[in-house]
């Protein structure tokens, strides 16, 4: 996950609307809802139950080799700042830019891991 539970829990107390804001978290962290749900959970989130059965997110692979993950670091990012309101404090501001750098990092890392360097 890219997000700590710590951030997880922040973002979902501080949304409008939850059960929205958990398939959000799923996207951004390319996790289930189950997962996110189960961090909610562990976190001691009121209203949120463990789910019995967690089904993990399966990277889904296309034609050309890249998966789901890798596709939609673009969108993710994009979600992140879509999602912050007009009046976002700096500090928060600053958290968004720090996952979306590291959002960006992480998917340059595993591109290069894959690449043979000449």
């Amino acid at each position: 996950m890219q997000m700590t539970s710590e951030e997880i829990v922040r973002d979902y107390m501080q949304a409008a609307n939850k059960s929205k804001q958990i398939r959000i978290l799923a996207d951004l962290n390319a996790a289930s809802p189950g997962e996110i749900r189960a961090v909610l959970a562990e976190a001691g989130v009121d209203g949120v139950k463990m789910p019995e059965r967690i089904r993990q997110k399966k990277p889904e692979a296309t034609a050309s080799g890249s998966t789901a993950q890798e596709r939609s670091v673009y969108d993710r990012i994009e979600a992140i700042l879509a999602a912050l309101p007009e009046d976002a404090s700096d500090c928060i501001r600053n958290a968004a830019a720090n996952l979306t750098v590291s959002i960006f990092s992480a998917y340059v890392e595993q591109r290069l891991g894959k690449e043979e360097v000449s």
